[in-house]
C-alpha cells in the first residue's frame, strides 16, 4: 500500500513540473560521445527543436512561409564587445589573422543611431562591454566561429577529453525556433550574473537583425534554404522589420547586425524537401 501511495505522489509530482523545466541549461545531453562541460561554460541554450519552424519569408512585394525542421542544437547569446575583444587578444601575435578580425576603420566614426553613440566608444568604451558586437562581417563572424572552436577543442586536448563539435553561424530557422525556448535577445552577462541590470542591452538586442549560416539567392529563397558557400550575399534574420532587403553582402560591416553561434547536437533524418 505505501509503494503504491509513493508512486502515485511522485506522479503527481511530475505533473506538477512545468514544461519549460525540461529547456536550456536543465536538460543535458547524452555524454556517451563527448563530453557536456563546454557546452554548458558557454552558456548556450539546449534547443530540442521537435517541430518545424515556419519562416515568413518577404522579398519584392512576395511572401511565403516555409517550414524548415532543423537538427537538436544549442545555441548561445549574441556574441559582446567584450567576447570579441578577448578573441582579438587571443590572436593578437599573429599579425594576419588579428588585422582580417578587425572592425575597419571606416566605421569607427559612425553614429550608432538607437544609442547615440559613435562606433569607436561603443567598441572601447567597458560601458558598452555586454552589449553585442556590431560591424562584423559575416566572414569574420564566421573566423570567429572557426577560432572558438579550435580553442574550446585545445583545452579539451590538454584535459584529455573528447573534442566538442564545431560551433558555427546559426540558422535563420534556429534563431526562430530558439524564440520557443528561451529570450534571445538576454545577454550572457544576465546568464552569469542575473543581478545585473539588462533592460537596455535587451531592448536593443531586440533592434538588431542577425546574420545566419544560409547563403541568399533570389530565386530560391522563397521556396527553400540555401547553403552555397561561393554566394557573395547571406541571409540575415530580421526582428523588427521585413521592409529591408533580407541579405547582406557577407563582407558587409553593417551596424545594425550582430549575430550569434551555434552547435548541431545531432543529425537527424528530415524529408529531401526540407
Amino acid at each position: 500500500m505505501m509503494k503504491t501511495l509513493s508512486f502515485f505522489l511522485l506522479f503527481i509530482l511530475s505533473l506538477a513540473i512545468p514544461n519549460s523545466a525540461i529547456y536550456g541549461q536543465k536538460l543535458q545531453r547524452d555524454t556517451t560521445t563527448f563530453k557536456e562541460h563546454q557546452v554548458l561554460f558557454e552558456k548556450m541554450e539546449f534547443i530540442p527543436s521537435h517541430r518545424p519552424v515556419k519562416l515568413i519569408r518577404i522579398l519584392n512585394n512576395d511572401t511565403a512561409g516555409i517550414e524548415v525542421l532543423s537538427d537538436p542544437y544549442w545555441i548561445s547569446c549574441l556574441v559582446s564587445n567584450k567576447e570579441y575583444k578577448e578573441y582579438l587578444k587571443a590572436i593578437k601575435s599573429r599579425p594576419i589573422q588579428y588585422q582580417t578580425a578587425l572592425p575597419p576603420q571606416e566605421i569607427y566614426s559612425e553614429n550608432i543611431e538607437a544609442l547615440d553613440v559613435i562606433y569607436q566608444e561603443y567598441f572601447e568604451n567597458t560601458k558598452f562591454e555586454h552589449f553585442p558586437v556590431l560591424g562584423i562581417s559575416w566572414e569574420q563572424a564566421r573566423l570567429f566561429c572557426a577560432w572558438k572552436t579550435q580553442q574550446v577543442n585545445k583545452e579539451l586536448d590538454e584535459a584529455g577529453l573528447p573534442h566538442e563539435k564545431k560551433y558555427r553561424l546559426p540558422l535563420a530557422s534556429e534563431i526562430e525556433g530558439a524564440k520557443h525556448f528561451t529570450s534571445i535577445n538576454m545577454p550572457r552577462v544576465f546568464k552569469e550574473n542575473p543581478s545585473v541590470n539588462t533592460s537596455e542591452i535587451i531592448r536593443f538586442n531586440n533592434s538588431l537583425d542577425e546574420w545566419t549560416l544560409e547563403s541568399f539567392y533570389e530565386s530560391t529563397y522563397l521556396k527553400k534554404l540555401s547553403f552555397d558557400q561561393n554566394s557573395s550575399r547571406a541571409v540575415i534574420y530580421q526582428k523588427m522589420s521585413q521592409d529591408q532587403k533580407p541579405y547582406q553582402k557577407k563582407d558587409a560591416h553593417d551596424l545594425n547586425v550582430g549575430f550569434r553561434y551555434a552547435q548541431t547536437y545531432r543529425k537527424v533524418k528530415v524529408p529531401d524537401n526540407y
